[in-house]
């Protein structure tokens, strides 16, 4: 009866043996995939930075036309200032003595023709008109 006992207690503690090989095993595989994860993620984003690098260094066609100037004083997260060519000037100066107010129509006929964003040609023409608002003043 003791040996019974004795074997039982050993075939026992084999099984907790195995089970806590099993274990180890299972918690190294884990660490070893979120290990390999966090390198695809650290790969994914030099790929995502290395793009939007090569994008912002690829000149777009519509603004090939526009010179940079240099950033303004608030910092280097700001946007340097984009001017209009004096022939995109000339157009726009033409279109608001036309009519001070933009429609969608003409204002995305005029940003077609001048190559800019319509939003460009709505902030131009907000300009002259407050400056003939702080005129009449």
């Amino acid at each position: 009866m003791e040996a019974e006992k004795v074997r039982i207690m050993e075939k026992k503690r084999l099984a907790d043996e195995k089970a806590a090989r099993k274990v180890v095993a299972a918690q190294k595989k884990l660490a070893e995939m979120a290990k390999q994860a966090a390198k695809d993620a650290a790969a994914a984003l030099r790929d995502a930075q290395a793009a939007r690098l090569l994008v912002a260094a690829v000149p777009c066609d519509a603004h090939q036309e526009q010179e940079k100037t240099q950033p303004s004083a608030q910092g280097p997260k700001s946007t340097p200032r984009a001017k209009f060519s004096s022939k995109q000037v000339k157009k726009l100066e033409e279109a608001f003595h036309e009519s001070s107010c933009l429609d969608a129509a003409r204002r995305a006929n005029l940003a077609a023709t001048l190559n800019v964003t319509e939003k460009r040609c709505t902030n131009w023409f907000n300009n002259p008109r407050a400056k003939m608002r702080k005129n009449a003043q």
